[in-house]
């Protein structure tokens, strides 16, 4: 083994539409009928050649462009700015190339990534709300560069907020200052919280429609990459974020679910699942060692408070139901947790209101220290080791 560290990979399995656009690929944000594995390449360059993009040549010289007006030039303006907000959907990622692996070569690619695989952990990562395809991949590269591990990631078309309503929210804030414009402010307001709602509710209706992309694609990962590592003892954990709890409660509830292997650790982070829901999920999550399962808690996680509003027909009492900030305020029995071992962050420095404190920039040393030991968690210490 050479003494510079192993190149880290990542793939992505997505049931997101793709359209070929040349000569990008684009994954825009709506379901597709079917599960999607691509290769994820830097522009830093990793183990993985991809098949070389095939640029499309410029044609004859074209006349200069007409000068654009003032309305022409202000919805171009408006157009980028929204891109860039929601993540760049549908559009190319900048310094990313993806190439998709198409199903009869997939075996073969996973295998050639498990031969060359230099005993790096693995983790399989299923988001949560609110992500385009760029965040993910963003959020992915954080988390290689914090714990050093190859990603898996399951992407699926969460829904990214509609760019519009922060603005509208601000100029309803500013419209109340003044007793002219404070019913206009009002609207603007119920207006903004009304379509964050309604993408909360879309999001968790593709959950609903994504549950057997995520079993095909727990498979994959199970079958050629998870039993052949863990085999020579290589770390292959689980990392579920936010609503993506929605998501694995409701593969795991459907009938005739079984997996024939099991993720060394699991890190159910900032679950955005009812505090009831919690136990049936883990007493169902067998594809884990049940010893190595932990649950984080922030109790001023702004996204679960909100999320606690919107299942709740905005009950103030509900803000704090979810699993991921009303942990600790249920009466749990041990019996409940069935082994699960929980790390609350509430109060730790740097946490504050965060909601992806996994991989949040600055983070706290002992938090990292503690995400670190679950997610680069190895068969080989599973009986003695039993603390986070």
């Amino acid at each position: 083994m050479s003494s510079q560290e192993p190149e880290l990979q990542l793939l992505i399995a997505t049931n997101r539409r793709i359209r070929k656009h040349r000569p990008d690929l684009v994954l825009d944000d709506t379901l597709d009928d079917q599960l999607h594995l691509l290769q994820c390449q830097f522009s830093t360059g990793y183990a993985i050649t991809l098949p070389p993009v095939v640029t499309v040549p410029d044609g004859p010289p074209q006349d200069p462009p007409k000068r654009q007006g003032f309305k022409r030039k202000t919805q171009r303006v408006a157009k980028r700015w929204a891109r860039s907000f929601r993540g760049a959907v549908g559009s190319k990622i900048p310094g990313v190339q993806l190439a998709v692996v198409e199903e009869h070569q997939q075996a073969a690619c996973l295998q050639h990534l498990v031969d060359h695989n230099n005993d790096t952990p693995w983790l399989f990562f299923l988001h949560g709300n609110n992500q385009t395809l760029a965040d993910s991949i963003k959020v992915c590269r954080q988390i290689q560069r914090y714990y050093r591990v190859n990603v898996f990631l399951f992407s699926w078309p969460s829904r990214s907020y509609n760019p519009r309503s922060i603005p509208h929210l601000l100029a309803s804030a500013l419209m109340m200052t003044h007793p002219a414009t404070r019913i206009v402010a009002r609207l603007t307001a119920l207006k903004s919280v009304y379509d964050r709602h309604a993408q909360y509710r879309a999001a968790r209706q593709l959950a609903e429609h994504t549950v057997a992309h995520l079993q095909q694609a727990m498979q994959l990962f199970g079958q050629h990459i998870l039993k052949p590592l863990q085999r020579r003892g290589v770390a292959v954990n689980l990392l579920v974020h936010s609503l993506g709890h929605y998501l694995l409660l409701l593969m795991l509830q459907r009938e005739n679910v079984a997996f024939d292997f099991q993720f060394g650790a699991g890190l159910l982070h900032q679950a955005d699942i009812d505090v009831d829901d919690i136990a049936p999920l883990l007493q169902r999550l067998t594809l884990v060692n049940p010893q190595q399962v932990y649950l984080t808690h922030n109790k001023k996680d702004y996204a679960l408070f909100l999320s606690g509003l919107w299942n709740n027909r905005l009950q103030p009492k509900k803000a704090y139901s979810r699993a991921g900030n009303g942990l600790s305020d249920w009466e749990l029995d041990v019996p409940d947790l069935h082994g699960a071992q929980v790390i609350d962050l509430t109060g730790r420095r740097h946490v504050g209101f965060n909601h992806g404190i996994v991989w949040q920039e600055p983070i706290d040393k002992i938090s990292k220290a503690q995400f670190s030991q679950v997610i680069n968690h190895s068969q080989r210490n599973i009986n003695n080791d039993n603390s986070p």
